[in-house]
């Protein structure tokens, strides 16, 4: 599908071209055409506006105007250059937009790949097997697995159907007609808060259905590939950000959530952080009771120490400098099980070998007899508290509307969907009081990087397993303060789009790669 025009296309090559500091041919549109397509509608727009502005707002030169695509690819770098360096933000933040599009089209095709030093993915080289997993599709056998106290759940208690939908996971792809369907409570979001929430539900008899925006995806379908996997995995294909695009924001589209993308670091709440939610918040668990609800997660999740023979060169070199410094740090806690070390966390574990929602809670939801609608994001939340309506507008394999829409009629509708669309969803909906959405608060992270003599491969080996912790000030009294670990994503596409500058400079840069160390100063 050609998500360009022709005019587009051909505007978006050449400053991709000059962007990169080499040719940008077809294959490069084709490559950014699943992130495009994912754009919201009115991000789509602002890039139409974007390209026709790129393309004729070059200034005089020789005495007369020129487009873009006229220049010469030497004038393309150095006006481009001028956008990315302008005292005016809007004129920053587009050329920013174009740079991270034009570096993961680029440096995300296996034909780039050999000038940087990057092998590529393990899959098709490497022979690792694929650990068993349970099969969540409705229709198949229900799973049986332990809970959390040992005990097995074989579907006892199992709720009655809920109206039009089966036990288990239901692709709404796959839909033909409208769905109406009845629940006792509606969770919204099967990320790492929904499928907690749905497990406990379905465990206690409650007749629980969950619905989520994105789609159904198991280790057969993690390629390890930039290109395939953030349109798949991450909302708007891992270029959601802030209004301004100042700030990036990767969060998890699917069954499963961000929990699916995420580096496996478990970091259980910090006691100072526990003590501001008593004092400001009413926040009602104990020391105690808060314990053992950690202790219980932490046992769903199989967190363990990382073993110190599987931190990796980017890691271990965190770590030197803050033994070095005297700062304090730790050797995290993660979810994995006899891992790989493949180092492609962030891209969906092709190995089932990281304890995600679709490994733990969610199998325990579908052995109680949960219903999970996919493709289903919703559109709004009608009716009054008791007789809640959930509209879903159901969505293909390529995330495009299909015409048709799910209702879900609940009493009690529990909105799981992340702290960005959760506020969105309640606001459009009309539900809560003047003050949703407006306690929102980000941590932003500064990339820190260096370039080493010896090779680092940082995008090899168990990614954030060291914390450096010596200026974290939240842990004691829950204000303030920073964290400093090693970078999550360190392939070829996303790390040309972080790295400063554009054109010729930055192609040099990308040449070091295998050489680059980098970590990100994360502010509370």
């Amino acid at each position: 599908m050609n998500e360009f025009s022709e005019a587009e296309r051909r505007i978006f090559l050449s400053a991709a071209g000059a962007l990169v500091g080499a040719p940008a041919g077809e294959d490069v549109a084709d490559a950014v055409a699943p992130f495009v397509r994912r754009f919201r509608s009115a991000d789509r727009r602002l890039l139409s506006v974007l390209l026709r502005a790129v393309e004729y707002g070059v200034p005089l030169l020789e005495g007369r105007a020129r487009r873009l695509t006229t220049l010469e690819p030497a004038e393309r770098e150095e006006y481009l250059r001028g956008w990315a360096e302008s005292r005016l933000e809007v004129r920053r933040q587009g050329a920013a937009a174009l740079k991270a599009l034009a570096m993961l089209g680029f440096y995300g095709r296996d034909e780039a790949w050999p000038e940087v030093g990057y092998r590529g993915p393990w899959l098709g080289r490497t022979e690792i097997p694929i650990l068993p997993a349970p099969d969540l599709l409705a229709g198949s056998d229900t799973p049986s697995l332990k809970t959390d106290t040992g005990s097995v759940a074989t579907g006892a208690r199992r709720p009655r159907p809920a109206i039009g939908l089966p036990p288990g996971i239901t692709p709404g792809r796959d839909a033909r007609s409208d769905l109406r369907i009845r629940a006792q409570v509606c969770v919204i979001g099967t990320g790492a808060g929904g499928a907690a929430v749905l497990a406990r539900l379905a465990e206690s008899g409650i007749d629980a259905v969950a619905v989520e925006a994105g789609g159904y995806a198991t280790a057969p379908d993690f390629t390890q590939r930039e290109l395939e996997m953030l349109p798949l995995l991450y909302q708007e294909a891992g270029l959601r950000a802030t209004s301004t695009k100042a700030i990036g924001i990767l969060q998890g589209r699917g069954v499963g959530g961000s929990t699916l993308h995420n580096t496996g670091l478990v970091y259980p709440t910090p006691a100072g952080i526990l003590d501001r939610w008593r004092r400001e918040h009413g926040f009602p668990l104990s020391v105690e009771e808060m314990e053992g609800r950690t202790a219980e997660v932490l046992s769903t999740l199989g967190a363990v120490p990382i073993p110190h023979h599987q931190i990796n060169a980017n890691n271990a070199a965190l770590r030197q400098g803050a033994e070095a410094l005297g700062w304090r740090y730790r050797v995290a806690l993660h979810n994995r099980a006899a891992c790989s070390a493949c180092g492609y966390c962030m891209l969906g574990c092709a190995y089932n070998r990281k304890n995600n929602a679709v490994l733990t809670y969610l199998p325990r939801a579908v052995a109680a007899g949960a219903r999970i609608l996919a493709d289903a994001p919703v559109a709004r939340i009608e009716g009054p508290a008791g007789a809640r309506r959930v509209v879903c507008e159901l969505r293909d394999a390529g995330d495009r509307p299909t015409g048709r829409r799910a209702v879900v009629e609940a009493p009690v509708v529990v909105v799981a969907a992340g702290a960005l669309d959760t506020p969105a969803l309640l606001r459009r909906s009309g539900v809560g009081n003047g003050r949703v959405g407006h306690g929102l608060r980000l941590h932003p992270a500064a990339l820190v990087s260096a370039v080493f003599p010896e090779p680092v491969i940082a995008w090899r080996g168990l990614p954030q397993s060291v914390i450096v912790e010596e200026f974290a000030s939240f842990q004691e009294d829950g204000y303030g303060g920073w964290l400093f670990l090693p970078s999550a994503s360190n392939w070829p596409g996303l790390s040309a789009a972080v790295t400063p500058g554009l054109g010729a400079p930055h192609r040099e840069r990308m040449r070091e790669l295998p050489h680059l160390a980098s970590a990100a100063v994360l502010l509370h």
